[in-house]
């Protein structure tokens, strides 16, 4: 006599077991992500944010030329370009050939701090109206909540 034989099927997997398989999904999810975040992060609209908070508090036009971000190079933006308040003759204030510092999200997110900042050439155009006010002024109103240790021009 031969019995059929029914296929076996696997054990249910306990709750537990679910549990600590979905844990270890997600903590490779977030690891795969942190690692790979200079390759997926929006460089372009980080720039345009950037330049945009950086306009507002000042009210004059910023621009960034470029901003790239890599685990070996860090962050690197080049051409930052601050215009002069109206009615100054000299068009750009401020103009920084690059600003190179490390690429440290968790420092940068969670503790507010950058470790060191390298800032390549930096010019600046003051200029004295009639009235003695300086076209530096709007400098005084730019704010960012990250303290940087160390900063060399």
């Amino acid at each position: 006599m031969t019995k059929s034989k029914t296929p076996s099927r696997a054990p249910l997997r306990r709750w537990w077991q679910r549990v600590i398989r979905l844990a270890l999904l997600l903590i490779v999810g977030l690891m795969t992500a942190y690692i790979t975040l200079p390759v997926w992060a929006p460089a372009g609209l980080i720039k345009q944010r950037l330049a945009r908070q950086m306009s507002d508090q000042m009210g004059l036009d910023v621009q960034i030329d470029h901003l790239s971000l890599s685990w070996s190079h860090g962050v690197e933006l080049y051409g930052l370009r601050i215009s002069s308040p109206p009615g100054y003759a000299e068009e750009t204030m401020v103009f920084v050939r690059k600003i190179h510092t490390a690429f440290s999200p968790v420092d940068f997110f969670l503790h507010k701090r950058l470790a060191w900042m390298d800032i390549d050439q930096p010019h600046l155009a003051v200029e004295i109206d009639e009235k003695g006010h300086a076209n530096i002024a709007p400098l005084d109103r730019l704010k960012f909540p990250v303290q940087t240790q160390q900063m060399s021009l």
